[in-house]
């Protein structure tokens, strides 16, 4: 009684499985449809984050007074003429907000290496007084 109970049983798993395989589709003239891929996702840009070094000029806990320093800090870019611009800060990202719990951060540029950010500093010091670097 075992024995046959265990081959239903395995009839049965193979009956279920030859049924769950795709089956192929054809057409009435007994040709097989070409198959459709489906499309790959567009390819997006990937952030990668690196050390480097920014020069912090505001920390505060409210929004108006970072977005005031940080026009303030992007006219004061402009204003430099192109010689005295770090190489580092010339892609045009140059003035950032950014929210750390519990308060916004005016930072400027994106420095490879400290020797950058120190050169830029003594630049962004004659504006903003109490500016310093953070990494």
């Amino acid at each position: 009684m075992r024995t046959s109970s265990f081959s239903f049983t395995l009839l049965a798993c193979v009956v279920l499985l030859a049924a769950c395989s795709a089956p192929r589709e054809t057409r009435r003239d007994g040709a097989t449809p070409p198959r459709t891929e489906t499309p790959a996702e567009p390819s997006r840009p990937v952030a990668h984050t690196v050390q480097g070094f920014r020069i912090q000029v505001l920390t505060t806990p409210e929004k108006a007074a970072a977005d005031q320093v940080a026009e303030q800090a992007r006219a004061w870019w402009q204003s430099l003429p192109a010689s005295q611009r770090p190489s580092a800060m010339a892609d045009g990202t140059v003035v950032d907000v950014k929210w750390k719990q519990p308060s916004y951060r005016v930072h400027i540029g994106a420095f490879a290496s400290l020797e950058e950010a120190e050169k830029s500093l003594q630049l962004a010091a004659r504006t903003f007084p109490e500016v310093f670097i953070v990494p």
